[in-house]
């Protein structure tokens, strides 16, 4: 094991936020120097994954158990629609986070779930283009254990192994952060992950002076300015070490910004508004038969660096707004529905199974606007995070009619094996009001501002970000997720892996040498997806693993020398703002942004993470810190 002596070997500490990130970076290599392992790992052939997936490298001996479906009836609990957030005063809200007695299923019992105000999941909230908002957020959870206790693996980043102030296991206590995911606020309001604060009469501090919830403190108040067009946002836990479980348990909403445009094409009923626009969020569980609670399995493999990690986390049961294979009562009208993808790694292809085949639909914005005109598709692909708006029309369907919401994405996508088939059911009842909506194929969509102009090809615009696996050469089970070849505490503190100027545009390049799809979301910045193109794998991972060994003397190895055909265009449902796009196995993807900050940033560093929004990979550590001065 690394001691504290070589770590400061290593490099000067020169400052607290050099200390912190050296007390954390031996947290997250209790075993092995990770660095150096990475070293090793370029050397010992296939410890640098070339090929499968994480969750296809398990050694089969050791792989998750799989956990038997409860036997449940299809479609007969009604979707749950959330609420919508009320102020407490003119653009202020209070939500306590608290443990709440959920049950997914008519035929299962209630069990501890958590949520935002009073249930499972949370109010959804409606704001303004440029009218600031606050939300108190108050943790009310228990003390501990967290509900996925014995999940928790304390080799992982930010899992803060040993005992707190009053006796409970660090790692035990229910710690959260809200980050509002595609907001464009403050550093000190993003909820990054270790902006995170304990439960009400907690004695255990944050211990990172760079934290905005830094010391001790049990409530946070977010300042949500919500300059920026009609987007569809969410806002979800984000508590470093816990990323993975804390949304799982429930800690998740739906977060909409309106602005001119949009409200006037709600004011005209041109589109669809009220009890007609349904949030949509899709999450997939391995329940309990016999308690009704949600399981997080593991995978102990005796000498393995992470124990209990597993690398994503796949459930058997379609749950969608909280509940498994609900049923809506749909009018024959037209019907916007917001979809989240609230999954931790399941990827979803969804379409619309009729008696008479698929029913078309239109796709009117993605997660940062409108697009600039609709999109009719018969399917539709969801990565982690990602969200979409669609139209979808039941006009001409017979009252009786039923749907069924059907997904054939792999898992993991797109080369897995496994698949939630049967997701939700429409059901067609009697049309109680005419609908003067206009067809999706005639909508004038709002302008939305224009994509930021690609800039000239060079180092300091275009960037390139190396997605790679790592095998742990002991056991062969997967290790880790690295983002250019760091871990992400070496790019905290004053050490960003990439630092933007204020108002410039940049291409981001995902090189992607994984065998899944990675959904990539930088906070802060929404961005059009460029462009995506093939490259040679195998050539470029020899060059890329032989500059890593060399420790990253020379001339870094570009990918441009290894390209494969033409640059791919982006599907006509990507061609609007994002803040989640897919990066492909085999595939450069590339985002083009303007780094602008926060208004009012003042003199607080402008340091934002990105990272996978697979959870698991997120956590074990595919996430680095970037820098906008």
């Amino acid at each position: 094991m690394l001691k504290n002596k070589d770590i400061e070997k290593e490099s000067d500490v020169t400052s607290t936020d050099d200390i912190v990130k050296n007390d954390m970076r031996e947290n997250s290599i209790m075993r092995m120097n990770r660095r150096t392992f990475v070293k090793m790992a370029g050397v010992a052939a296939g410890t640098l994954a070339l090929g499968g997936g994480l969750s296809q490298l398990i050694p089969k001996a050791q792989a998750v158990r799989p956990v038997p479906a409860p036997a449940l009836t299809m479609y007969v609990d009604r979707l749950p629609i959330p609420p919508v957030a009320v102020p407490v005063s003119s653009n202020y809200y209070e939500i306590p986070i608290v443990i709440a007695n959920h049950s997914f299923h008519r035929d299962l019992p209630a069990a501890s779930t958590y949520g935002y105000g009073a249930d499972y999941l949370g109010p959804t909230i409606i704001a303004q283009q440029g009218t600031a908002i606050s939300v108190k957020f108050t943790n009310k959870l228990p003390l501990g254990p967290h509900i996925f206790h014995t999940a928790i693996d304390t080799t992982l980043m930010g899992s803060l192994d040993g005992v707190s102030a009053n006796g409970t296991r660090w790692e035990d206590e229910n710690r959260v952060c809200v980050h509002l995911h595609g907001g464009k606020v403050q550093t000190a309001f993003d909820g990054g992950p270790r902006d995170w604060f304990s439960p009400v009469g907690s004695l255990q501090a944050n211990p990172y002076p760079d934290a905005a919830t830094y010391g001790l403190m049990d409530n946070y108040t977010y300042n949500y300015p919500n300059d920026q067009y009609a987007a569809f946002l969410w806002y979800h836990d984000h508590a470093w070490g816990i990323t993975r479980f804390n949304p799982l348990a429930g800690l998740a909403g739906a977060y909409i910004v309106r602005d001119a445009g949009e409200n006037a094409l709600i004011a005209s009923g041109a589109i669809p508004s009220g009890d007609f626009e349904v949030p949509i969020v899709l999450q997939d569980r391995l329940l309990d038969p016999l308690t009704g609670a949600t399981i997080y399995p593991v995978a102990p493999i005796p000498g393995s660096v992470h124990p209990l990690w597993i690398p994503e986390y796949f459930g058997n049961i379609p749950v969608v707004n909280g509940k498994a294979f609900p049923f809506f009562e749909v009018e024959p009208r037209r019907y916007r529905l917001k979809l989240i993808n609230g999954s931790n790694a399941r990827f979803y292809n969804l379409w619309f199974a009729g008696a008479k085949g698929p029913l078309p639909f239109h796709v009117i914005g993605s997660e940062q606007g409108f697009l600039p005109a609709p999109v009719a598709v018969k399917e539709l692909l969801l990565a982690p995070g990602e969200r979409y708006e669609i139209i979808a029309d039941f006009t001409e369907l017979a009252v009786g009619t039923n749907l069924i919401l059907k997904n054939n994405a792999k898992a993991p996508y797109p080369s897995g094996a496994a698949t939630l088939d049967q997701i939700m059911q429409f059901r067609v009842k009697a049309l109680t009001g005419i609908d003067n909506t206009t067809a999706a194929n005639l909508l004038t969509l709002p302008a939305t501002p224009q994509a930021p102009v690609t800039p000239i090809k060079s180092p300091t615009t275009w960037k390139e970000i190396v997605l790679q696996e790592v095998m742990d050469p002991v056991t062969g089970s997967p290790m880790e997720v690295l983002l250019d070849g760091v871990h992400f505490v070496d790019t905290l503190g004053n050490t960003p892996l990439i630092t933007e100027t204020d108002g410039a545009t940049s291409v981001w390049q995902f090189v992607n040498t994984t065998a899944d799809a990675h959904p990539m979301h930088p906070h802060l910045v929404p961005f059009k997806v460029l462009d995506r193109q093939k490259f040679n794998k195998v050539k470029f991972l020899k060059a890329w693993n032989a500059w890593l060994l060399a420790g990253r003397v020379g001339p870094r190895p570009s990918v441009d020398a290894y390209l494969q055909g033409k640059p791919i265009v982006p599907a006509p449902e990507e061609t609007g703002l994002k803040d989640t796009a897919k990066s492909y196995p085999g595939e450069v993807l590339r985002i083009v942004a303007t780094f602008n900050k926060a208004i009012a940033q003042g003199t607080v560093p402008a340091r934002y993470v990105c990272h996978c929004h697979i959870l698991e990979h997120e956590e074990n550590d595919m996430m680095f810190q970037f820098e906008v001065v």
